[in-house]
């Protein structure tokens, strides 16, 4: 069975992606420091700000 699983290469380029970012209010510091290291590596992976 494990013999017909097949892999996917990931692909980290995000050029051309548009991406939603969900937050919750619950703990704002929490939250803000989660959003804010998801947008560094977003930008990381090439997604440009205007497409989040």
């Amino acid at each position: 069975m494990l013999e017909a699983i097949q892999r996917i290469a990931p692909d980290f380029n995000g050029q051309g992606l548009k991406v939603g970012i969900v937050q919750a209010r619950f703990t704002e510091e929490v939250c803000h420091g989660l959003r804010d290291a998801c947008l560094a590596e977003l930008k990381t992976l090439g997604v440009a700000a205007d497409d989040v």
